[in-house]
């Protein structure tokens, strides 16, 4: 019997699919981690959601996993820049955080890229941000709750190229970029949001303009399936400011992490380090060999840490 599934409307959430089939919005984590969806605040129409029996979403919440659909596992190679202050650059929105893994946290930019183990795969890349706007200098920032940063979502351009998929070994180049408008570099956030609403009016059909930094990021990434194992290697390059972390994560909610990149650069955070692509940039690579279980999720250890690196 087929697995029932729902197709996403305009104004729909997961929140309000999971009221709406499983009478509980709370599973509305447990159903974006069940359909692989990168970021569950943002589901595009006309997207099927499958809907498995509610004690499998249940069960995935309370152990931290989650049945897959029936397919073969995906995995999901993530690279996100993060600015480890509250406040950077003279008043634009930070992260406030250190390194991690959860799909929860906010990120100036995020680049995701989807594969399989199989050859001849195609390789599909997404982009978010939680956005970045300037709302005033550090003194001025300190007296906004900590709940408003990432508020003001923004837009990051994602290419993925040299997608090669043969044998046993998937490899490309993730790249991301962000699109901050200079409104939001030189006005203050409650001007920059009136020149949205001006805007709207002069041209309605077109939509809001978002604010994510212009952070350059380049991933080379191969992954080498061998038997009950996989190497994963990466090679980062691109803007040497902010911060960077990237892991790669299963349809299973298993993840290995693998580059923690954390910046020189203080909370003054210099804009000219963004001037640029940087491309032949090189930050940091890493090698990492992972087990495989039978059913092809990651065979990894609670506590596996990245590889850090500092820059000099």
């Amino acid at each position: 019997m087929p697995m029932p599934s729902y197709t996403v409307r305009s104004g729909d959430t997961l929140g309000r699919i999971a009221k709406l089939h499983y009478d509980e919005p709370e599973l509305a984590l447990s159903l974006a981690r069940f359909n692989h969806i990168a970021n569950p605040d943002r589901l595009s129409i006309g997207h099927v959601i499958h809907l498995p029996p509610k004690a499998n979403l249940v069960n995935g919440a309370a152990s931290g996993h989650s049945m897959s659909p029936p397919s073969a596992v995906e995995y999901s190679l993530y690279v996100r820049r993060y600015a480890p202050f509250r406040s950077f650059g003279g008043g634009f929105e930070g992260d406030g955080r250190g390194f991690s893994t959860s799909l929860k946290v906010t990120s100036r930019t995020v680049g995701v890229a989807t594969f399989l183990s199989k050859s001849e795969t195609a390789v599909s890349g997404t982009g978010y941000s939680t956005g970045s706007s300037w709302v005033g200098p550090w003194e001025v920032r300190k007296k906004i709750p900590a709940g408003s940063i990432g508020l003001h979502t923004g837009q990051v351009r994602v290419t993925v190229t040299k997608i090669h998929a043969a044998q046993n070994k998937v490899s490309f180049t993730l790249y991301t970029e962000g699109n901050l408008p200079l409104k939001d570099i030189f006005l203050h956030k409650k001007l920059s949001d009136l020149t949205d609403k001006v805007n709207q009016i002069i041209r309605p059909n077109t939509p809001r303009p978002q604010g994510t930094p212009d952070i350059d990021t380049f991933v080379d990434f191969c992954a080498t399936f061998s038997g009950d194992t996989v190497i994963f290697e990466a090679l980062f390059r691109g803007d040497g400011f902010p911060n960077a972390e990237v892991f790669v994560l299963d349809s299973h909610s298993k993840v290995v992490p693998l580059i923690d990149y954390r910046t020189k650069s203080g909370v003054t955070g210099p804009i000219h380090r963004l001037l640029g692509t940087h491309s032949e940039n090189r930050l940091a690579s890493v090698r990492r060999q992972v087990g495989l279980s039978a059913n092809g999720s990651f065979a990894v250890e609670a506590g596996l840490h990245p590889v850090i690196f500092q820059e000099a």
